[in-house]
């Protein structure tokens, strides 16, 4: 049951120095901290760090959750994401 919410990447970080979170927020709001249901993740794009709590992902993905492009091929690099 998708109940709206999507998991995007939420961007944190200073200028030039950019560090991401994956949140689970509705799909029709921009990805802020003000709307996050929850953080699953985080990515850092610099050293190409990729962490995941893959319970709560698993949990997610079975309740249909959708996931934006960008996310599910994070998720397809990292083999992370069940096909």
């Amino acid at each position: 049951m998708n109940k709206g919410l999507s998991i995007k990447l939420c961007r944190f970080g200073k200028k030039h120095q950019p560090f991401y979170r994956l949140g689970v927020l509705p799909i029709y709001r921009h990805p802020s901290r003000q709307f996050v249901k929850e953080f699953v993740g985080w990515y850092n794009p610099i050293t190409k760090e990729f962490n995941v709590n893959q319970a709560r992902l698993d949990y997610y993905l079975d309740q249909n959750i959708t996931l934006t492009e960008t996310v599910k091929s994070l998720l397809k690099k990292n083999n992370l994401l069940k096909v």
